[in-house]
């Protein structure tokens, strides 16, 4: 990202959140049909979301807005890749779209 990141609010979180799962569930359908190498991939990044998600959630809840936002820079990374489907959530996309394209 080009800008210093800032902590989530809660309406990102929770749109995260939801957007994320929503991929995790939809996607495992379709990974039987994968190599394994796809399969391990989608793992690391679901893990990855999850892991910085409730990372900047706990940060947040404890008032620790440093960490929170570190945790949150990872998770808009992640997520960056998503940027241009049509169900990301219109609150998330200016920060996922600077991760991917630059600003």
């Amino acid at each position: 990202m080009s800008t210093a990141p800032t902590p989530p609010t809660g309406e990102q979180l929770d749109a995260a959140r939801a957007f994320v799962i929503t991929r995790q569930r939809r996607n495992r359908a379709e990974l039987g049909t994968c190599g394994p190498e796809v399969v391990a991939a989608f793992d690391a990044w679901s893990h990855v979301v999850d892991k910085h998600m409730a990372r900047a959630k706990v940060a947040v809840d404890r008032g620790e807005p440093v960490e929170a936002a570190g945790a949150w820079a990872v998770v808009v990374e992640a997520l960056a890749g998503w940027v241009t489907h049509p169900e990301f959530p219109p609150c998330l996309y200016a920060e996922a779209r600077a991760a991917r394209y630059g600003s």
